[in-house]
């Protein structure tokens, strides 16, 4: 492979990637999942600026793979020709195995502090649409080319399976950040082979929850392996962005190639969460977090693998049979908290709240700084209309730096039935500065300032 033919390629990969950018655009229009609106039309110009900054940088780490590519090629250098293979397995391992890498290398640049200030980038976005796909830092590149490099250069991946990969992965990325109105029941289907239309939204919720679930590019199979999986079913009405970066000078794309290099904002929860030396497994079904912390660190004690399974069968939104699991844990484990809490929020999901709230307070018992009990039973507490109640668990739960939008925009509900109108409204501000699109907010804060 000389240089014309590289750059010939590589030209004809951003000419590809470009005309199905433009397609979908058209596609999203005719069909779209939420109608165009200021943040639509502000993100156009800076995510199409850092697409064709990332197209420049691209070329020349893309080249120096192939590059590397034929030259092992030629020498006859790679697991994959240690073995008989056809060309057909060979490929099929090869595009599995390099997925696979995207999984990983997106998994460390949510948990490594240093990665995620630069891919908080592309998590910054107010609203996802095709336009967001290549919204990323040039730094990024460098990461994700780092773990595909290792991982075609260890298995000796040729140039076709590898162009077949990314070509497939661009394809992927474009329609799974695509805003496309598509019909429930095959948005289902498709997110058992696939990462898109809504599977992926999820993972760009401003709930670090959700952000921690979803990570893959093609297949969803990671993320079901290693339980990192939450139902398709949530994407189509998260609030994507995060909390503390909705200011028009850090959306601009000055602002974006800065990012990485800026202090966090308080409200950069994912941040928080990537530096944190708990290994508690955090996830989010629907009424607040699971955990499996106490098993984690008591290695694998009596009651863990109940535990673990119920996690991931919980993120599947299979909620009687993760109740199953969690309450055979409690009983084996009584002396950890996380059982108790994810039966809890098993309950409470299910609305039994009395039996919810029991667990809850159990969890509370063992840990009374346990932030996600007290949100959830401070939850459970507001659905009853227990609002006195449910106002003394929110501020617990504040107090142990519970602090998201939707911690605040409850805490409005419990003062407004109370009748503390002035303090819900600033609690209604709260919620709205840290997510300034929160709907629900704006439409409380109007009805208490009449």
């Amino acid at each position: 492979m000389n240089v014309s033919t590289l750059v010939q390629t590589n030209l004809s990969t951003i000419g590809a990637i470009l005309s199905m950018m433009a397609g979908i655009a058209l596609l999203e229009t005719a069909l779209p999942l939420h109608a165009p609106g200021r943040w639509h039309r502000a993100h156009r110009r800076p995510n199409l600026g850092l697409t064709l900054i990332t197209f420049a940088s691209n070329v020349f780490l893309n080249g120096a793979l192939l590059l590397l590519l034929a030259a092992l090629e030629r020498s006859g250098l790679g697991v994959l020709r240690w073995f008989s293979l056809g060309p057909i397995p060979a490929g099929v391992i090869a595009v599995v195995a390099l997925d696979f890498s995207f999984y990983l290398a997106h998994v460390a640049m949510h948990k490594v502090p240093a990665f995620w200030k630069v891919h908080r980038v592309h998590h910054s976005d107010p609203v996802v649409d095709v336009t967001t796909t290549i919204r990323q830092h040039p730094l990024e590149g460098l990461i994700r080319y780092a773990f595909m490099t290792a991982c075609a250069a260890a298995l000796g991946v040729g140039l076709i399976p590898f162009t077949v990969y990314r070509t497939w992965s661009a394809l992927a990325g474009l329609l799974e950040h695509a805003n496309l109105r598509v019909p429930s029941g095959l948005d289902g289907a498709l997110s058992l082979v696939a990462t898109w239309p809504n599977l992926h939204k999820v993972h760009h919720s401003r709930d670090a929850r959700e952000t921690d679930t979803n990570y893959g590019n093609i297949f969803p199979w990671f993320d079901w392996l290693f339980s990192t999986y939450t139902p398709s079913s949530r994407g189509a009405t998260v609030a994507c962005g995060l909390d503390g970066f909705d200011d028009p000078d850090l959306q601009s794309t000055a602002g974006l190639l800065a990012m990485p290099f800026r202090d966090a904002p308080a409200s950069d929860a994912r941040l928080r969460s990537a530096m944190a030396t708990s290994r508690r497994r955090l996830l989010a079904p629907t009424l607040a977090l699971l955990s499996v912390a106490g098993v984690a660190a008591a290695g694998a004690p009596p009651g863990a693998a109940e535990l673990e399974r119920g996690v991931r069968l919980a993120r599947r939104g299979a909620v009687s049979e993760a109740l199953a699991l969690f309450e055979r844990a409690a009983r084996r484990r009584p002396d950890l908290p996380e059982p108790h809490l994810n039966r809890g929020l098993m309950l409470a999901q299910s609305g039994r709240h009395a039996e919810a709230q029991a667990a809850l307070r159990q969890a509370l018992a063992l840990d009374p700084e346990m932030p996600q009990a007290l949100e959830g039973l401070a939850l459970s507490l507001l659905l009853e209309q227990r609002n006195g109640e449910a106002l003394a668990a929110y501020r617990r739960a504040m107090l142990q730096g519970a602090s998201s939008a939707d911690t605040h925009y409850n805490l409005a509900i419990a003062l407004a039935r109370l009748g503390e109108l002035e303090r819900a409204a600033q609690a209604c501000r709260d919620a709205i500065r840290l997510r300034p699109g929160m709907a629900q907010a704006h439409a409380l804060l109007e009805e208490l300032e009449r």
